[in-house]
Order: structure tokens, then sequence, then C-alpha cells
């Protein structure tokens, strides 16, 4: 097949020179046919016809000589001529196989970008300008490649230096799009022969995304699981620790009570009682916030924990701290957790007392109602979708945002306003060192604390978060760094109507109390401080170790008790066990459950039991005792309203 090919191809190499040498001799002659058939008849009479007849023929031998000539160098050169021909389609082929290359660059979704071996913009695809938010290509080709990454000078020398080592890299870079967001793109660099490289860009910005919510799912993930194990320690040890606390805070209490305000001892005992009561405030921080579920809420005044606190916070302060109240309301219906709500406005002072320099400042706290319209300008009024969707009771992630107010100075919003809702505002504000954004970023992450080792739990703020995330509530914090810090809580208020429907606990003073109570208690240490307590309460109290015990006592003496006080955790027979005996028995007799475990444990015990008319849990102190015992024997509050707060 080949042979006759080139046989073919070579014949066809001659026909140019046989077409040159047939069609010249045809011409030729034909001329001379017509010189002879107009001059033929004069040629006898006139010499100089037959001369140019003469000429004529030479003439037409010089054009065959000519035509031969042709011919020989056709055949002489063909394989010239056949080189060339190759060389021309090889040529075509060539500029086809580029033209079709270049298609191909043009229709590819990845970006190509040439640079030429002084590092300028020689090519780029459409790919590489989409990608790049090019318009005019004009104003980048010629220009330096790292016009496109400035800001980003360190990559594109460790790009270079790699290039020039092992004249191939590859690598992710931020790039800046000409509508000016963000787009993350993989780089792969390789070396060309004239000292140029060539580039792809692929858009991996989803990718990227795709990767940093990976990331925070992971991080959310270890950071739920460092939470469930601190909350099964937590929950663990909880029981335990706080029956120490119960009799460490009882006793501290007696001591209080008893020691003449004077004695410098006192003092002693109140150090002793602030130091148990912060001891249960880490716990229920802890406990509250490892826990899944929430806390108790119910209808109440936030005036009183206020109030409350303010005075845990006279003791505890410095002297060098000068604390300046305006509380302008006398009522604050709310519904809401009080503990809860005590734990936030102890942690934010904590910190704001920790934010003071050698322990010298103000701080200030106030109670108001707000007016949402002063925070329109905000963009925080106007609840969103989430929250307008949000089920009654359902807690939801609260939105944040941080602004940058001015140099040094930032304010950040935690949650929105509802339209329509009354809110009660508690502000407090120190004259701190103050907080920069960045650390205004972290300061709900749990375990974040900027104080030095064995001074801070980093559990404080993420404690208010979760707080306000149950109660619905609002925050904004402004920042001043070296100046201060403002922390404006609302939450919402309670309309009159509802807030008609808030119960107060009887208040109960020592030794007014009347009737017999049996303790149940299998710790010693506690058990005779819950006995003085009652004691000091003016009831007659019993106590026992079992519930097994306590069986006995019920049935050897019917009718002698009003009100039974049991622990739960106890060997043998647990506190709800006993309930379900006794009530056999005596189904009049009211109980009052106490426990160290966490709220939502002990709500569902005091839902298994119609004779559990209050829970509380340890440590338990003197007043709230006095109020639930009160409140039981005198069945002034229903079972729904009962749970109480230690």
């Amino acid at each position: 097949m080949n042979t006759r090919y080139k046989l073919i191809t070579g014949v066809f190499n001659y026909v140019p020179g046989f077409i040159i040498l047939i069609f010249g001799m045809l011409a030729l002659h034909s001329t001379m046919l017509l010189i002879s058939d107009y001059e033929g008849t004069f040629s006898f009479f006139d010499p100089k016809a037959w001369m140019s007849h003469r000429q004529e023929m030479q003439l037409y031998w010089s054009v065959i000589a000519i035509g031969l000539s042709g011919f020989v160098l056709t055949v002489l050169n063909s394989d010239k001529l056949r080189a060339l021909k190759k060389i021309n389609d090889e040529k075509k082929q060539t500029l086809k196989l580029l033209e079709d290359r270049l298609a191909a660059m043009e229709a590819t979704h990845d970006g190509i970008g040439i640079v030429d071996s002084e590092g300028h913009l020689a090519y780029m695809n459409k790919a590489f300008k989409t990608l790049h938010g090019i318009e005019d290509t004009g104003n980048y080709i010629g220009q330096h490649w790292s016009h496109l990454y400035e800001g980003h000078d360190h990559i594109s020398k460790e790009a270079l230096s790699k290039l020039e080592e092992q004249s191939f890299w590859c690598g992710t870079m931020p790039i800046m799009h000409g509508d000016g967001k963000i787009v993350h793109a993989e780089l792969s660099l390789a070396q060309l022969p004239d000292g140029g490289f060539i580039g792809t860009a692929r858009d991996v910005t989803a990718q990227h995304l795709s990767a940093m919510e990976k990331a925070q799912l992971q991080e959310q993930f270890y950071q739920a699981q460092k939470m469930e194990a601190v909350g099964r320690l937590a929950g663990g040890i909880a029981h335990d620790f706080n029956n120490i606390l119960a009799a460490i805070n009882g006793y501290a209490e007696f001591l209080v009570e008893d020691i003449e305000p004077e004695n410098p001892s006192r003092q002693f005992a109140v150090n002793i009682l602030q130091a148990g009561q912060q001891a249960r405030s880490l716990v229920d921080q802890i406990l509250a916030f490892s826990r899944r579920k929430t806390m108790n809420t119910e209808r109440m005044d936030i005036v009183q924990p206020l109030r409350e606190s303010l005075s845990m916070l006279e003791a505890s302060l410095p002297k060098s701290i000068d604390v300046v109240t305006d509380i302008r309301l006398e009522h604050a219906p709310v519904t809401g957790n009080a503990t809860q709500i005590s734990q936030v406005i102890m942690n934010l002072c904590v910190n704001a007392k920790d934010a003071m320099a050698e322990d010298k400042g103000e701080l200030r706290l106030s109670l108001k109602k707000a007016d949402i319209n002063d925070y329109r300008t905000f963009d925080i009024v106007g609840a969103s979708a989430s929250l307008e969707q949000q089920e009654e009771g359902e807690e939801s992630n609260l939105p944040i945002r941080i602004d940058d107010v001015s140099p040094g100075r930032s304010r950040l919003f935690l949650g929105h306003f509802r339209e329509g809702t009354d809110y009660v505002c508690l502000n407090i504000i120190d004259t701190g060192s103050g907080m920069s954004r960045a650390i205004m970023e972290r300061i709900f992450e749990p375990f974040f604390t900027t104080k030095p080792v064995e001074q801070g739990t980093g559990l404080g703020l993420a404690t208010v978060h979760g707080v306000l995330t149950v109660h619905k509530g609002v925050m904004i914090i402004d920042s001043m760094i070296g100046q201060g810090t403002s922390f404006e809580i609302f939450l919402p208020m309670l309309k009159d109507e509802e807030a008609s429907r808030i119960v107060d606990l009887p208040h109960a003073e020592d030794g007014n109390g009347s009737g017999r109570v049996l303790l149940v208690e299998d710790q010693p240490h506690v058990a005779d401080m819950l006995v003085n307590m009652l004691e000091r309460l003016g009831y007659e109290a019993h106590a026992c170790k079992t519930g097994l015990e306590a069986l006995d006592v019920l049935r050897e003496t019917p009718g002698a008790w009003d009100l039974v006080i049991t622990d739960q955790n106890m060997p043998k027979m647990t506190g709800l066990e006993l309930v379900v005996q006794a009530h056999l028995d005596f189904p009049e007799l009211p109980f009052i459950l106490l426990s160290g475990y966490s709220e939502e444990k002990l709500q569902e015990l005091m839902e298994k039991h119609p004779a559990i008319k209050a829970i509380l849990r340890k440590p338990v102190s003197k007043p709230v005792l006095a109020q639930t015992i009160k409140a039981v024997l005198s069945s002034s509050v229903q079972k729904e309203t009962s749970y109480a707060q230690a």
C-alpha cells in the first residue's frame, strides 16, 4: 500500500512539468500556424518574411527547450518539492493543533495563565479572567503577575522559590475578585523552558467554606464531648460535693447569726459562707452549661435576685471599688430562673472587678425599663425569621454581631428585640481595662479566659450566653480599651395580667414555724446541721439515717408528723421509694425532697409522685428552707409552682 502511494505521489510530482511542456508547445505551435497562414502567400517573394519565419522557428525550439528544461528540473527536484510539501503539511497540522489547544484552553473551567521569562502576564484564558474578575485584559497583559495577588507577597515568594527548586508549585491562595469579594483558588505553577511558567487556577471557595464548616463542626463536636465529660464529672461529684457544702454553708450561716457584728470573728464566718456560696455557684455553672435541657423557669420579679446579689457583692468586693446602684423599678416581672439570673449578675460583676487594676475603680449597676426605639439605629429591633418561628419554650441560638465603633472601641450585639415586647434593662458598667475586638469575638467560648492560671474558669460569659438564650434576652456589650466596658442585659417583661399571677413565697422569721418535721438524711454532719436549722426556725425535728428507719418511725407514731424532709440518694432505700411506701399508709402526709443532683433530675423526681410537694437542691439556705416549709404546710403554693431554688 505504501509503495503504491509513493508511486502515485511520484507520478503526480512530474505532472506540473508535463503540463508546462505540453501547454507551452501547443501554444507556440498554434501561434506558428496562424502566422504561416497569414504570411504563407507572400513568403516566396519577400526575403524578410523568410528571415522572420526562421526566427520564429528558433523561438519555437527555444520554448521547447525551456519546457524540457522545466520538466527536467521538476524531475530532478522532486525530492525537494516533496520535502517542501511535507513541511507545509506539517505546519498546517501544527497550526490546527495549536488552534485546537487554544480552543480547549478557552473552553476549560480552570483558569490558565502564561507568564514570560520577565514575570509578565502573556496570556489569560476566559476562566482565568472570570476567576479574578478581570474585564479588560489590556490592563493586565504585560504587567507583573504578582499584581493579581497583592497582599499575599509571602505566598508569591514561596511559590517562586519552590518553582526554581522543583520547577513546580501547588498551593491555595485567597484572591481579591474584581467586585471586592474574596475567592479561594488552588494554584499550580509549572516552569517553561524559556524561563517563564504556566499557571492554572481553580475556584475552591465552596470547598474552602465546606472545610471551614467541617472544622467548626468538628470543633463543636469536640467541645460537646468535652462538655459531656465535664457534665458527667460534675454530675458524679455534685451530690457528694453539695452534701459537704450543705454542712459548711449551714454552720457558717449559724455562726454569722450568732456572733455579734462587732466581734472580729464574725467576719471569718462571713468569709466561710461566701466561699461556700461561690463553690456552689461554680458547681451550678458547670452543671448548667453541661446539661442539654433548660433549667426550670417561672414567673418572678427580677428585682429580688438583683438585691440579693448586691448584698453579696457589698460583702465580697474590695472596699477600694465604689459600687453605685440605680434601681428605678420596684418590680420587674419576667419569666425566668432566679438562680440563673443571679449567676449572670455575679459573673458580670466578678469579671468587672477583675478588669479593674489593683481592685480600684467604679462599678455601676442600674435597672430600668428599656425603650427599644432607642436601639433601632443598631439594627437589632425586629425578630429574625428564626425567632418568629420559634415555638414557646424552645431554645434557639442567638445571633451575634460585632461592630467597630472607633479605634479601640467595639460593640457586640447578642440577640434581637421583638416588636411589641417590653424589656427591662440591667446595665453593669466598669472602669476597667476594656477588651479588644479579638477578645470580644471569643468571650462566649467555653473555657476561654484572659485571666491568669487558676484565677478563671472561662465559664462565666459562656454561662451568661446560655442563660440569655433560655430567657430569650438581648445583650449589648460596649467596650473601649483602657476605659472600661458596659454590659446591657435586656429581658422580656411580663404584661400586667401575667405579672399578677406571680406568687410570692411567704416570709418566715426565726422561731415562727410550728409543727413536727421528720428528717431523713444518711450524712451525719448534714443531718445535724438541718436539725439545728429546723429548730432555729421553730420546728420540732427528729432525724433518721435511712428510709427504712423512717418508715418504722412513721408507723410507730402515726399522725405525729406534719412533714417529712428526705434526702433522695440514700443506701437501701431512696427518697422516692420512701415516698411511695409511706404514701400508701399516710396519703395526706406531704414530702420535701432534698438532693445534690441537677435541677432536671429533681424536676423529673417531683413529677413522679403527687406527695412530693417541693424539691430543694443542696446546699439549702435557711431562708429558702423556711419559706418552702411554710408554703408546703400552708398549701399556699400549688405543686407546679412550688419548685424552690435553694
